[in-house]
């Protein structure tokens, strides 16, 4: 950001530093461009932080508890498996997502997390099956 002589001079005088027309010496130019990129750079550094707690925060409500995946997963899945055993597991995101209202993204990683936890399993490539672990909470 380049400012004019003629800029610097109203922000000196809006800082009460000269009078209107008050010729500006080079050292206050120097000093005043100096001052203002300071404060551009604080405000960057500030709008970084900013943007990366409300990323964290947005994550944190993105991250579901195991027993909320699975109460987002399983109803669906239970009703898929009376049909399809396995359940197909493209089907069952599609159908979670339709279902819940919620991202696709958001299903696969509670699919993923509940076979990482082994209450689904994948009994051939793109397919999933319940181990049975799993009780619904009342």
């Amino acid at each position: 950001m380049v400012l004019s002589d003629g800029e610097l001079r109203q922000i000196a005088k809006e800082l009460g530093e000269k009078e209107a027309g008050e010729p500006i010496t080079k050292a206050e130019t120097n000093f005043l461009r100096q001052k203002l990129a300071d404060a551009m750079l604080d405000f960057r550094k500030f709008r970084q932080l900013l943007d990366a707690v409300v990323d964290e925060r947005d994550n944190q409500k993105a991250r579901l508890t195991l027993d909320e995946q699975g109460q987002m997963v399983m109803p669906t899945y239970k009703r898929l498996a009376e049909k399809f055993s396995p359940v197909e597991r493209r089907l069952l995101i599609q159908a979670v997502v339709r279902d819940r209202g919620v991202p696709d993204e958001q299903v696969v990683q509670a699919i993923d997390a509940l076979m990482h936890q082994g209450t689904l399993y994948s009994p051939k490539p793109d397919y999933v099956k319940a181990t049975g672990e799993y009780r619904t909470l009342p």
